[in-house]
């Protein structure tokens, strides 16, 4: 029986991500430690090097310590060197993959580093009352600086204030910076939240290709400030939803499951070399050709027991651009006892008021901002046969 295998059941420290684990148990696998001749532990610290891409290693995991020392102490050695990897020899671990990237490619999804989710978080905007009574859900809604229309389609519709109150349910938009943080967009953008007191702004560029930052900077806010509320949901402004509906399923899903995240369940995810969702960096950070199963991002709901935890492991993963796939897949699959439930009545296809009413549609998404008033209004009063 191998030495580590043996003593660490397997099992190595949480910030060490999948493809690391997998190396340093081939490591294992491929070098009985537990004979403590001079030849395997030199063959087994070489290993150590290789797979953590370090030039040495501490002056007490040497050939001849490991060779006199019982298997106890060897242990303890090996798991000293292992705990010494915190994040930042992660991160540079990740540069180092990051280079073997063209400049092109980063350039096209303005990649902003392997490290640029790991930070202390401003509010510069912030409502911090969601804590002050007890609240089934709270809604988090990424929005642009500019898109005061949309935000006000959906305060007056699926958003309204008044229906939210009656399902103990609470909104808040959260907005970045604009890149030069144009006067006109910040006096209009305080203006609105003087009046509405929804809007909660974050210290980051907002753009696309920064979703995955602004949704970690969102989750952030929601532990610090609505620690009441059982679940949270991540619902972008484009989408449609009937939370009388909804929150009634999450509770059902609660009194089966402790931990859960629920929305439109993606199985078979790849990275594309094309599109919006163009991803070339995914395979040489997290050495695979299929993504974790994840929750696709126009809309995911949780329960709010796990979300500390989750952005714990988020700070020792290299930073992935694709949000619902950073999110609800990479760093999801690493917190314990959390399930990945599909969320029925989920439409991604624009359907028309009378099929939103017919299939029972509960989230539909992709709608123009033209349109989603109208939407609305005909799925709740028209009648169809």
């Amino acid at each position: 029986m191998k030495f580590l295998a043996r003593s660490y059941n397997g099992n190595f420290p949480h910030f060490l991500d999948a493809s690391l684990q997998k190396s340093l148990q081939k490591c294992n696998s491929e070098i009985d430690i537990g004979q403590k001749t001079d030849v395997n532990a030199k063959q087994y610290i070489k290993c150590l090097q290789e797979v953590l891409r370090l030039d040495s290693l501490p002056s007490n995991t040497s050939q001849q310590n490991i060779s006199r020392t019982s298997s106890s102490e060897f242990y303890t050695t090996t798991m000293s060197v292992l705990e010494r990897l915190d994040n930042k020899e992660l991160m540079n671990i990740s540069r180092q993959a990051i280079k073997e990237i063209s400049v092109e490619e980063l350039q096209a999804i303005h990649y902003p580093g392997v490290d640029a989710h790991v930070r202390n978080w401003k509010f510069s905007l912030d409502f911090s009352n969601c804590s002050s009574e007890p609240l089934d859900l709270v809604i988090l809604v990424p929005s642009a600086p500019g898109g005061y229309m949309a935000r006000e389609i959906v305060r007056n519709t699926w958003g309204s204030r008044e229906d939210l109150q009656q399902l103990k349910a609470k909104l808040y938009f959260v907005i970045g910076q604009t890149p030069k943080q144009q006067p006109e967009v910040r006096e209009m953008i305080e203006k609105e939240s003087r009046i509405f007191h929804d809007v909660v702004q974050l210290d980051m560029i907002d753009s696309y290709h920064n979703l995955t930052l602004k949704t970690v900077g969102m989750l952030e806010w929601a532990v610090k400030h609505c620690q009441s509320a059982k679940f949270i949901a991540k619902i972008d402004d484009d989408v449609m939803v009937n939370f009388t509906k909804v929150i009634p399923l999450l509770h059902e899903m609660a009194s089966q499951h402790i931990r859960f995240i629920t929305g439109s369940l993606r199985r078979k995810g790849k990275p594309l070399d094309f599109s919006k969702w163009r991803d070339p960096i995914y395979e040489a950070l997290y050495h695979s050709n299929k993504y974790p199963h994840f929750i696709a991002g126009p809309g995911y709901l949780m329960t709010n027991n796990f979300i500390d935890e989750l952005l714990a492991v988020s700070r020792s993963k290299p930073f992935l651009h694709l949000e619902d796939v950073f999110i609800t897949g990479i760093c999801a699959r690493e917190v314990n006892g959390l399930k990945k439930l599909m969320l029925p009545g989920i439409s991604f296809k624009r359907p028309s008021p009378c099929q939103l009413r017919k299939y029972n549609i509960i989230l539909a998404h992709d709608y123009q901002v033209k349109r989603r008033q109208q939407v609305w209004t005909r799925w709740h009063t028209e009648l169809c046969h």
